[in-house]
Parts: C-alpha cells; sequence; structure tokens
C-alpha cells in the first residue's frame, strides 16, 4: 500500500543526520570549554539544534509509513518500531556498563545496582535517554494523531512547554524546586509532532522555507546572546559573571528560535534532491552508530592521549580531543555498517 515516503531514500536528511551527529560529539567534548561566551553561543545556537532534528527526522520517517489518507501507521509498524529501539537501548546499555564502572570509581557490584536503577529510569548513560524518549513520545503522538491532526498536537506540546518554562523561572525566583525534565518533555513531544506534520503536508516553497530559515537563525542567535548576557556582562560592561547564573535568569524564551529553525532546516532539507551516490546508502545506519558509539572514548582516554601529543595550549587541547573522539567515531560507526553488509555480520544491525 502506498504511503507518504514518495522517496524511500531521502540523502539530504541523512547529510544533515550527519551534521548533527558531530554536534553532539561537540556538546559531550567541548572545543570552548574556556571561552564561556563562545562555548554558550555555540551550543545554544548550533549544536543545541541535534536532537531536535533527531526527533522530528526519527517522526518524519515513522509517520511517513502511514497509508496515503491515514495519520498514522498501523499498529504493527509500531510494535515492530518499539520492539527495535528497546533492543537497541538494551545492547548499548550493556555496552556501556564497563565504561560506567570505569568512571563510577565504586565497586562492581554497587556500580551494578545504581546502573540497574538508572536504566528502569531510562538514562543508564548519558546520552541513552534518547532511545526510551523517542519511543515514549512516537506512541504518545501516534495516538493523539487519531484524535486531532499533526499542529494541534504540535501547539499543545508548545503551550504546556510554554507553561513548565514560565513555572521554571518563577520557582527560581522564589527559591523553589521545579522539574525542568518536564519542560524537555513538551519540547521534544513538539518535534515528533513537527516530523509527523511534515511527512503528510508539503509546506511552503522552498525560497520561503530559506528565508524563514535565515530569519529562525538570526532570531535564535540574537536571543541567545541575551539569555547569555551573564557571559557576555562584562564585554558590556555589565556587572556580571557565569557564576551569578540562576534559573530565575533563564527567560521564559530560551531557545524558543530552535522550533521555527527546525521545521525550516528539515523542509529545506528534505527538498533538496541529490545525485545517487553509494556512500549516502550508508548515512542513516553510520549516523545511529556515531550518536550511540561516541562516548565509547572516555575523557579520561582522551585527556591521556591529548597529554601523550604534548599539547599544552588549553584551546589547543581541547580541539584535539574534540578532533580524536570524532575520528574515533566517524572510523567505528563506518567500518560497523560495512561489517553488517557481510556475510554472517548481519546481526550487528541490531545494533542501530
Amino acid at each position: 500500500m502506498a504511503n507518504y515516503l514518495q522517496n524511500k531514500q531521502y540523502y539530504g536528511i541523512d547529510i544533515m543526520k550527519l551534521v548533527m551527529s558531530v554536534f553532539v560529539i561537540a556538546i559531550h567534548r567541548p572545543v570552548f570549554a574556556a571561552m564561556p561566551a563562545a562555548d554558550i553561543l555555540l551550543h545554544s545556537t548550533l549544536t543545541r539544534q541535534a536532537v531536535p532534528y533527531f526527533f522530528t527526522a526519527a517522526a518524519f520517517l515513522f509517520f511517513g509509513k502511514a497509508p496515503i489518507g491515514e495519520r498514522v501507521p498501523g499498529r504493527e509498524t509500531l510494535s515492530k518500531y518499539v520492539r527495535h529501539i528497546l533492543l537497541v537501548y538494551l545492547i548499548w546499555s550493556a555496552v556501556y556498563f564497563p565504561v560506567y564502572l570505569t568512571e563510577s570509581g565504586v565497586s562492581a557490584g554497587q556500580a551494578l545496582r545504581e546502573y540497574a536503577v538508572r536504566f528502569l529510569y531510562c538514562e543508564p548513560y548519558l546520552h541513552l535517554w534518547f532511545l526510551p524518549a523517542l519511543v515514549c513520545s512516537t506512541a504518545l503522538i501516534r495516538l493523539l494523531l487519531k484524535k486531532m491532526p499533526a499542529a494541534a498536537v504540535a501547539g499543545l506540546s508548545f503551550a504546556a512547554m510554554l507553561a513548565c518554562r514560565a513555572a521554571l523561572w518563577a520557582g527560581g525566583k522564589n527559591g523553589s524546586v521545579v522539574p525542568s525534565h518536564i519542560d524537555s518533555a513538551f519540547f521534544y513531544l513538539l518535534f515528533t509532532a513537527m516530523g509527523a506534520h511534515i511527512a503528510r503536508h508539503n509546506g511552503l516553497t522552498q525560497r520561503a522555507n530559506v528565508i524563514g530559515l535565515t530569519a529562525s537563525l538570526i532570531l535564535l542567535t540574537g536571543s541567545n546572546i541575551l539569555a547569555a548576557r551573564y557571559a557576555f556582562g562584562p564585554l558590556l560592561g555589565l556587572n556580571m559573571t557565569a557564576k551569578s547564573f540562576s534559573p530565575a535568569d533563564m527567560p521564559v524564551y530560551k531557545n524558543i528560535f530552535i522550533i521555527p529553525l527546525i521545521y525550516f532546516l528539515f523542509c529545506v532539507i528534505k527538498n533538496i534532491r541529490f545525485k545517487e551516490r553509494k556512500i549516502y546508502t550508508s548515512l542513516r545506519p553510520a549516523t545511529s552508530m556515531m550518536y550511540l558509539s561516541h562516548l565509547l572514548v572516555t575523557q579520561a582516554a582522551l585527556s591521556a592521549a591529548v597529554r601523550f601529543l604534548g599539547v599544552q595550549n588549553t584551546f589547543a587541547a581541547a580541539l584535539t580531543g574534540f578532533g580524536l573522539a570524532l575520528a574515533f567515531t566517524l572510523a567505528l560507526s563506518f567500518c560497523m555498517v560495512w561489517l553488517e553488509k557481510r556475510r554472517h555480520f548481519h546481526w550487528m544491525k541490531s545494533l542501530h
């Protein structure tokens, strides 16, 4: 039965996933850690687009499998999708346990108990939360789409996110604690709904998308400068330091412009047609492997490698560490994708 994914390979989406995977490595292995202003601008304006893009891309590819005329894919499609992601979550949780054990500094028994609790709370290691979050957001959006269109679901998620941010801001003002992860949950639900919406609608013209993307990037950069004013305070002659920052200083609008930016970026990329190249067929699994494997090289190992290379300058050391992590991740990911195409290694597809 025909579905909304008229083009089985959206190479532009996969190429941008490669870029975003590099951004994820930059988040966890920061280059500008010693330069607060540059670090905030880089992360808030560029690298923080990565996870919203991943949610949007995953939702686009999943909800695009819905038969023409239907809002959502069938139950069997959802079941297969959920089983696959949970298997990947289980495998990589096991893979990262030795890394957690090494970094925790506690006995193996205690580390195993702690890790089991973290696994049940869907965050066994730093970045693996994405997999159960993707399962939950996809299942919930699919349920909601049976009752209302994707644009309405995105609107409700946006309103709930703003309410959470207002509560977080107010809570910071009076000293109370407001769970910030609730804000994140609605934030990523919004991008899942966005992907589902884009899968079924052609949207604006390419020129309008490019204009929207440019305007969104300008607005995002400007809002991040304002939101990070404590880091730019000395440059502006203001008596502000990084230590003065608190949840009360986080404006409700912070990173709001990532929402239109991801929408227009995704629409622009989706509509670009690339010539057939063999490398493109490996990008989708390779970028998934990059996200999952990039923390296998620990910060301690990178620091040791940088010292071995004799790099002294702080910025150069951070840049070298990032480069080493990127090189390892790229090599490992593409080698594993190459291997899984070989006889007797098809089982490796379960890793992504």
